[in-house]
Formats: structure tokens, sequence, C-alpha cells
């Protein structure tokens, strides 16, 4: 089993793709970008070790408990943890095939692509919708997807179309952890960022 730097996890949101989803933050970004909503995620060291095992049954609790749509990934950077949620979405898959798969990534789709390793092409494989580029502050979207406008979304296996973005709207939800309150979606305004 591998094992994953996870930053969150949130059994259910409805503000990262259509309907209700299974949210996992990954610990650690290689881009930094200024203005980041999740910047505790981005050192590498931080968040908590959880095994594939445990975080895939963590999702399927959600389908079950939740009544989940899908699974939304984020970060930190998914693609430097591939090979482990890879793993999870294999264990999760067995028992709920029917789950979408929604990814955010600062790598652009080509990047990816090129890199020729098994862990990120088994990764992509399992993107139903990918997410890519990295957040520049200083191109605001309305898209409730994206969190600026250089940012593509590909629709990579029909499950999750185009006409889904239309169905959704740009929010956050709040949620209380222990001692912070954590957002999850994509604020309108960074300026105001949650602490």
């Amino acid at each position: 089993m591998k094992t994953l730097q996870l930053y969150q996890f949130e059994p259910v949101v409805t503000v990262l793709g259509p309907g209700r989803r299974a949210a996992v933050w990954v610990q650690g970004c290689p881009f930094r970008c200024p203005g980041c909503c999740a910047p505790d995620s981005q050192p590498d060291s931080g968040g908590t070790v959880i095994t594939s095992a445990q975080l895939a049954q963590r999702i399927c609790d959600s389908a079950m408990d939740c009544l989940i749509e899908g699974i939304s990934i984020s970060g930190g950077e998914p693609f430097q943890q591939a090979e482990g949620l890879t793993e999870v979405l294999n264990l999760v898959h067995a028992q709920h095939p029917q789950l979408t798969v929604m990814i955010y990534s600062g790598f652009a789709l080509g990047v990816l692509r090129s890199f020729n390793r098994p862990g990120i092409s088994g990764l992509l494989q399992k993107a139903d919708v990918l997410i890519d580029g990295v957040f520049l502050r200083d191109q605001p979207t309305t898209n409730p997807w994206k969190g600026s406008e250089n940012q593509t979304i590909h629709f990579l296996t029909g499950r999750i179309e185009p006409a889904d973005v239309n169905r959704s709207h740009r929010h956050i939800e709040l949620f209380r952890r222990e001692d912070r309150l954590f957002a999850a979606g994509i604020p309108t305004s960074f300026s105001s960022r949650l602490s």
C-alpha cells in the first residue's frame, strides 16, 4: 500500500464540480502560486500521512453515507502523489465504479502526458475531467470550476460534460475543523481569504 501526504479531506462538498463530491486536497506543490486559496497545502511537509486504503475507505464511506456522485482532487499538486492517488481510485472504483473524478493540476495536460511515468499516466487515465494550469490572480474568471481564466477544463471521458459547468454556481463552503475554519471552493476575491 502507498502512503500519501493528505492536506484535507471533506466527505461531501458541492463547490468543486457537478453534484455532491468527496474532496481530497493533497499536501505539497511545486508551483507556489501567489494568492493560492490553500497556501498551507503548498509546503511538502505538513498534512497527515494516510495509506491509500485508509483514504479509499473514507471515500467509500462518503459514497454510502453522503450519496456522493464523484471525487474532486486538488491540493497541493495531485500529480506529485500520482501513484498513491491512482491506488486510491482503483480501490474506490472496485466498489463504486459510477463515481466520477475531477483533478486540479498546475501542470498542463500536454506536460503531464510528456512525463512518461506510469504513476502520472495511471492517474490521468482515472480522470474524467482535468482542470489544468497554474493559478494567476491577475486573470479572474467567473467560471465556477476554474481559479483563473488561463486554466483549461479538459473533458476527457464524456462522463462529465461541458453543460455541467453551466449548472454549477461559484461559491464557497465553510467547514469547522478542530480550531480552524476550512473553505472549500474558489473564492471570488482573494484579498479577503480566510486564514
